[in-house]
């Protein structure tokens, strides 16, 4: 599906909250949630996501306003006030969560060139390149300072926009839960906080884990969205893998571990000292048909 810059030119269907933000704190995340409207009629659920990051979310939208698709996945697009260049041909795995049709998708809250540069494909065979890609993500403070809603297009001409007012509060309360996530990994949240690189795998590791899917689930048509955590220590020697979903097939946390094996380059602290840290990375298993 193709998004050109005209096509959130249609006038959006408004979608005001029916709930305060709530702050879920799990075991593996911290979730925002929001509702806006009834789910079950011209509503939709907003969730957004942190596996460990400070400034990198995953969005899920919820509810009987996200289209039919029988595809896994799809393209959307969405804008963020007060920027309104559009971000076009955003992947989204079509899905569904309790009785709800979903769709999820990455997102940072930053101006739309920004995170265009920041989201620049890396080749999985370079390791220079992945080192670089491996810089801290970016926090733009003064521009979440400014959204005050969301506009998404997940169907071509039929934008919605979600006012979600002043988004910088939720996201500062995110961040907290956030900290208390790394610490609850044995990690210093403040250091974490100063790292000049994150940790991250070799290329071979990278190219093992996108060309793999599991035999045994290949069969039976499964598709599978597999967030992990890797504790890699000052040593690159890397000690825990950890699947970050509840209730994933087994067999996608293994495939997905095995391959990432245990040979990290570690995190730099802000004076470019190797220091404990974590990976954390999401591998979208998809069966080709």
């Amino acid at each position: 599906m193709f998004f050109s810059g005209a096509a959130l030119a249609a006038e959006p269907k408004v979608l005001e909250p029916t709930s305060d933000w709530t702050l879920d704190y799990g075991e593996e995340r911290c979730s925002l949630i929001r509702d806006f409207g009834q789910l079950n009629e011209e509503g939709l659920g907003l969730r957004i996501d942190s596996y460990g990051s400070l400034a990198s979310f995953r969005i899920s939208l919820i509810g009987d306003l996200v289209p039919r698709n029988r595809r896994p996945v799809s393209n959307i697009a969405y804008s963020q006030s007060p920027d309104t260049e559009l971000r076009t041909d955003i992947g989204a795995l079509n899905g569904t969560i309790g009785e709800f049709r979903s769709i999820q998708f990455s997102v940072a809250f930053l101006p739309a060139q920004v995170e265009k540069e920041q989201n620049v494909a890396v080749r999985p065979t370079d390791n220079e390149a992945l080192g670089e890609a491996a810089a801290p993500n970016q926090i733009d403070l003064q521009f979440e300072s400014l959204v005050d809603s969301f506009t998404v297009e997940m169907r071509r001409g039929r934008p919605i926009r979600l006012e979600t007012g002043p988004i910088g509060p939720a996201l500062e309360a995110m961040r907290h839960c956030v900290d208390d996530l790394r610490a609850s990994w044995g990690l210093n949240p403040e250091q974490q906080r100063l790292i000049s690189r994150r940790a991250f795998p070799n290329a071979d590791a990278v190219r093992a884990v996108t060309e793999s899917y599991p035999d045994s689930l290949a069969w039976r048509g499964t598709n599978g969205f597999i967030p992990l955590r890797v504790m890699v220590p000052a040593s690159g020697l890397a000690t825990q893998c950890v699947v970050q979903l509840p209730n994933a097939p087994e067999a996608f946390a293994e495939a997905a571990c095995d391959r990432l094996g245990n040979n990290f380059n570690p995190a730099l602290d802000e004076n470019g000292e190797p220091i404990d840290s974590f990976y954390q990375t999401s591998v979208l298993y998809l069966v080709r048909n």
